[in-house]
């Protein structure tokens, strides 16, 4: 199992079929199996006389509360598997969801360019949702964009984690990137906020579902595009061109030229959010390293 944010929650064959019970008096739970794959909710396969069920133990309230909107607002426009039934039994939150044959899009061997297609119109789709219809998740009220940097570049644990020269050629970046910054500030969508390839499943028949819900907001709509792309070399430049044009074909707000500068710069700052935390992850925060250097690459121009 990978390295986690938080614990892995266990439950007893006992508790899932009272709680299953509870859902239909019908079922009969034979087994679960928890799944590996996740850095914070604890999500388990449950098999039962009905088929399978997967179960999601929730990490906080907002978890439970953001995917109970997206349920009741998203399920007409966004394919995702269906919410059966959501409860909470001592103070923890527990949801349970259509089980689906599938796989995460980072287990494929190659994103096809069918793939690419159906991820962005997906995203444009999702980007055009009205804001009020989200009114009832968790939303911050954030400073401006440029101030984010300072915030997690100060942070002792991106200190310790980062050589000097790492901090002084962001700092030297961001210094250089005025326009791109105010840029981004001013693509404000509903957004995915995790929209990874991780977090996107793919069934035998190749359609694509998006799942773990729990971090949707209101904010940069390019934050999901830098999320998506934040491993650019597993993308030709054809299928970066097919992303941007089956997008702009689908979305109310065209992708601005520059997309990709915006996208990067964006995503360098949930990389540097997450190699901040508390939560000692040395493979992880390798990993993460490894893409702040390929993204200051990138940018290599500008430093």
């Amino acid at each position: 199992m990978q390295e986690r944010y938080s614990d892995f929650v266990h439950v007893s064959l006992e508790f899932v079929s009272k709680l299953l019970e509870n859902y239909n008096d019908s079922i009969e739970v034979s087994s679960c199996r928890k799944i590996g794959h996740g850095r914070a909710n604890s999500n388990y396969v449950v098999h039962t006389n009905m088929g399978k069920f997967m179960l999601r133990i929730c990490r906080s309230m907002a978890t439970y509360n953001n995917e109970l909107v997206v349920d009741r607002e998203l399920y007409s426009s966004i394919k995702r598997p269906r919410l059966l039934y959501a409860t909470i039994y001592d103070d923890t939150p527990y949801l349970l969801y259509q089980f689906i044959e599938s796989q995460p899009l980072s287990h494929e061997k190659t994103i096809s360019d069918e793939v690419i297609k159906e991820v962005s119109s997906l995203c444009a789709k999702l980007h055009n949702t009205p804001l009020f219809k989200v009114k009832d998740i968790e939303k911050l009220d954030l400073p401006p964009f440029r101030t984010w940097y300072d915030h997690f570049l100060d942070n002792p644990n991106t200190i310790k984690r980062l050589e000097n020269d790492t901090l002084i050629a962001i700092k030297t970046l961001v210094k250089n990137s005025n326009y791109e910054l105010e840029c981004i500030d001013r693509t404000h969508s509903v957004i995915h906020n995790d929209f990874r390839l991780d977090n996107m499943i793919i069934d035998s028949q190749r359609t694509i579902y998006i799942t773990d819900w729990e971090s949707i907001t209101v904010n940069h709509r390019i934050t999901d595009i830098g999320q998506f792309f934040r491993y650019k070399g597993s993308f030709s430049d054809k299928q970066i061109k097919l992303f941007q044009d089956t997008y702009n074909l689908y979305a109310e707000n065209p992708l601005p030229n520059d997309w990709m500068k915006l996208a990067k710069l964006r995503d360098l700052v949930n990389l540097l959010q997450l190699v901040s935390s508390d939560k000692e992850l040395p493979n992880y925060h390798e990993t993460l390293k490894t893409l702040i250097h390929e993204t200051l690459d990138y940018f290599k121009d500008k430093i």
